[in-house]
């Protein structure tokens, strides 16, 4: 495999905060869109990390305004696990590194 950088942005927006019906084999789960998102985020970078290790995962998280980089570069999955669990509604005030959303590729 060729080695990629790959940059997840997820959009922080209430939205998020809504709830969708789950169904699995115990029933039906509600499950918030934050939640759904995270898993998603989870299994696509555990499966692009077993395939090749040296791919890297940039993780940012933005608003309407304000683009928020989580995460750097890195192929640590279990890193990138950990910044991806820290995904909220308050992401822009955890890292002081904002920047304008027109300028993400020339910064990262």
């Amino acid at each position: 495999f060729i080695a990629e950088r790959i940059i997840i942005c997820v959009d922080i927006s209430s939205e998020l905060r809504a709830t969708e019906q789950i169904p699995d084999i115990t029933g039906t789960m509600r499950k918030t869109r934050i939640d759904l998102l995270k898993f998603a985020i989870r299994s696509f970078v555990f499966a692009k990390l077993r395939l090749s290790a040296d791919h890297q995962i940039c993780l940012c998280s933005y608003t309407d305004s304000n683009l928020a980089v989580v995460q750097t570069f890195t192929s640590d999955l279990e890193l990138i696990m950990k910044k991806v669990a820290s995904i909220n509604y308050d992401i822009l005030h955890v890292n002081d590194q904002l920047m304008d959303m027109s300028s993400v590729f020339g910064d990262l």
